[in-house]
């Protein structure tokens, strides 16, 4: 038995293998950034990594964020490296904790390091957030203020 494809065939599948192909690609490059926040106790920066949906920008996701904060210092030690790769949808930072690096994004999303102290917690929030968060100036920086900034923002008080 002899398989005869038409051209139009082909055509058409080769369109509809091309469509589910760049469709697996949802999302654009990871930016990540840092920025810095004074405060009435000294200096906080907050680093981040955000991938930005490609067609719906209610799926953008926050990979990680850092907040790290030295409190009565003019100068802070800078704990989080960004690493570029040649592969532009894998940008990342390296989170170092002592002798330890942690490699971000990972399992947890927000990180904290308070005068060389560490923590993460567990919550999850959107990136416009994170960004409200840092837009309005927060006298405090830290994950706790960070929630209960994004409780005010849900109205439910947490």
């Amino acid at each position: 038995m002899k398989l005869r494809f038409s051209i139009l065939f082909l055509l058409g599948l080769t369109a509809v293998v091309a469509l589910f192909v760049s469709k697996y690609q949802h999302y654009n490059n990871r930016q990540t950034a840092t920025q810095t926040l004074l405060f009435d106790g000294g200096i906080s920066t907050v680093t981040y990594g955000i991938r930005r949906h490609k067609s719906n920008s209610n799926l953008d996701c926050l990979d990680f964020a850092v907040i790290q904060r030295d409190r009565g210092v003019q100068s802070q030690t800078n704990y989080t490296t960004i690493r570029s790769h040649s592969d532009k949808y894998h940008n990342d930072a390296i989170l170092s904790v002592g002798e330890t690096e942690i490699v971000l994004p990972g399992n947890t999303q927000l990180h904290e390091i308070v005068d060389g102290k560490y923590r993460t917690i567990e919550d999850r929030i959107p990136p416009d957030l994170l960004l409200g968060y840092i837009a309005s100036k927060p006298k405090d920086p830290s994950l706790d203020t960070l929630l209960e900034f994004y409780a005010k923002r849900r109205g439910n008080g947490r």
